[in-house]
């Protein structure tokens, strides 16, 4: 790999990084524990497994639940 290529790889991941420690962040702020403590298990395993959809399943639960709760 060139080093022009290094540099760009380095620079997405750090952004990705970021982006990702601010996401917890947000969950954090925005859920009790244990829904916080779901959310960011979900959106890790998404992430090593390369499935966007384990994080969408939990957040449509969420929404499933909070919708029943207005009813």
């Amino acid at each position: 790999m060139d080093t022009v290529q290094e540099n760009l790889v380095d620079s997405r991941a750090t952004h990705v990084i970021q982006s990702a420690i601010n996401i917890i962040g947000m969950i954090r702020e925005s859920f009790d524990i244990e829904t916080a403590n779901d959310l960011e298990k979900r959106f890790l395993n998404a992430i090593k497994s390369g499935d966007p959809s384990k994080f969408a399943r939990g957040i449509r639960k969420l929404k499933k639940e909070s919708n029943s709760n207005d009813t």
